[in-house]
């Protein structure tokens, strides 16, 4: 994975993780927090949903 990669897919973990930190705060339910995109294969179906959207 190239460095670009890593980082855009660490940011979208921090996002996540932040939001996570956020709903916690608002007592939502633990099933109901925003889910984490721990593995590479969560970073390429992002990546792959936001090209067909530009390309839409």
């Amino acid at each position: 994975m190239t460095r670009i990669a890593e980082n855009f897919y660490l940011e979208k973990i921090q996002v996540a993780l932040a939001q996570g930190a956020a709903e916690h705060t608002y007592e939502v339910a633990e099933a109901k927090l925003t889910a984490v995109p721990w593995t590479a294969q969560h970073g390429r179906a992002y990546l792959d949903m936001r090209r067909m959207r530009c390309h839409a």
